[in-house]
C-alpha cells in the first residue's frame, strides 16, 4: 500500500497530499470521535487510533494508493448495498462492541467478514478487548482464553523489521519429544470421538488407523497443494477434522459469527477451535478435542502428513 497516512499519524493524514477514498476518511474521522470521546471517559485516546489504523491496515484497507479510482471509474461501479443490522439483538450488540474496540461507530460492523484481523489490532498485550464479550455466556471464559493467546505469542515485531500479519509464536519454550507424541496421540483421540459424535464414521475409522506419530525436529516441508498427491489420511484433517465444529448444532449465531475473525488469528482451525471452545462445549458431549492441539502449537510444534498411518511432528530447533 502507498499511504502517507499509513505513517505519518493523524496530523500527517490531513496534510498528506495522497488521496485517500471518502470511505476511509470517515472511517477515519470515526476513530477520531471515539478516541476523544473515549479520552473524555478515561480511555487513552492514542491507544484507539493505533488499533482502529492496525486493524484496517490488516484488511489492506487504510488508504488507497496513489492510482486509486477516477470519479469516471467510481461511477460505473454498482451501488452498495447497506449493511443491515442482524435480527438478534445480542449479536447486534456484539457486533457494535467489537466495532468500537476498533473505531468503527456506524453499520458498517455488519458487512460480511468485517472483524477478519480484528484480533490483531490489540497486539502485543490483548487490552482494549476488555468487556466486548461480556454479555455472552461464556464471555470470560472466552476472554481467558485469547489472553493465554497473547501471552503465548507475545511481541508480534519481527527481528528484521515489520510486523506479524498472523499469530505466531516466535520465542516457544522447549517441550519434551515424549510429550508432544503423548499430546498428539491424545489430541488425534479426542477428535476420532468428535467425528463419531458428529455422524463422521468413515473419517473416525481412518484417524483410528494411525499407527505412528513420529517427532522430528527442523522446519516441516509443506503439504503438498494437488489432491492427487495428498493421502487419503491429509484430506480427513483437512475435509473433515478442520470443519467438525460447524456440525455442532447452536441456537445462537455467534460462533458461526466470529469464526473467520477467530479463523485469522493464526490461519489455523485448531488453534480457532480451541479458542473458540467455550461457544461449543454445552451443545456436544465430549471432552475439548483441541486443547493438545493448542499446547503442541504453542510450543512451535507443526504437523505433517504424508503417508496414510503416521503423522509427522516437527518441533523447533532451539
Amino acid at each position: 500500500m502507498l499511504a502517507s497516512c499509513r505513517s505519518t499519524g493523524v496530523g500527517g493524514f490531513w496534510k498528506s497530499r495522497s488521496l485517500c477514498s471518502l470511505k476511509h476518511q470517515i472511517c477515519w474521522l470515526g476513530c477520531l470521535l471515539f478516541a476523544f470521546r473515549g479520552l473524555r471517559n478515561g480511555v487513552n485516546a492514542g491507544k484507539v487510533l493505533r488499533r482502529s489504523a492496525r486493524f484496517f491496515r490488516f484488511r489492506g484497507s487504510v488508504c488507497r494508493s496513489s492510482t486509486s479510482l477516477s470519479i469516471a471509474n467510481m461511477s460505473m461501479q454498482p451501488p452498495s448495498v447497506p449493511a443491515v443490522p442482524p435480527d438478534h439483538p445480542g449479536l447486534e450488540a456484539l457486533l457494535r462492541r467489537m466495532g468500537e474496540a476498533v473505531g468503527i461507530m456506524d453499520d458498517t460492523v455488519f458487512e460480511n467478514d468485517k472483524f477478519v484481523g480484528f484480533f490483531q489490532s490489540f497486539r502485543p498485550d490483548g487490552n482494549g478487548l476488555d468487556g466486548v464479550f461480556d454479555q455472552l455466556e461464556c464471555g470470560e471464559e472466552l476472554r481467558e482464553r485469547l489472553s493465554h493467546l497473547f501471552e503465548v505469542a507475545g511481541d508480534d515485531r519481527r527481528p528484521q523489521g515489520g510486523r506479524d500479519a498472523f499469530f505466531l509464536v516466535r520465542s516457544p519454550t522447549p517441550i519434551d519429544p515424549a510429550v508432544v507424541e503423548s499430546k498428539a496421540v491424545d489430541w488425534v483421540e479426542r477428535v476420532t470421538e468428535l467425528a463419531e459424535k458428529l455422524g463422521h464414521p468413515e473419517a473416525a475409522e481412518r484417524l483410528r488407523g494411525i499407527t505412528k506419530h513420529r517427532v522430528l525436529e527442523g522446519i516441516p516441508p509443506k503439504h503438498p497443494k494437488q489432491d492427487h498427491e495428498k493421502t487419503n489420511l491429509l484430506k480427513t484433517f483437512q475435509d473433515v477434522v478442520e470443519k467438525l465444529v460447524t456440525d455442532i448444532a447452536i441456537p445462537d449465531p455467534f460462533a458461526e459469527t466470529l469464526r473467520a475473525p477467530y479463523y485469522f488469528v493464526s490461519c489455523d482451525a485448531g488453534v480457532r477451535d480451541h479458542l473458540m471452545w467455550p461457544l461449543y462445549r454445552d451443545h456436544v458431549d465430549v471432552e475439548e478435542p483441541f486443547q493438545p492441539y493448542f499446547d503442541l502449537w504453542s510450543h512451535g510444534v507443526k504437523f505433517r502428513v504424508y503417508q496414510e498411518n503416521q503423522v509427522d511432528w516437527y518441533m523447533p530447533r532451539l
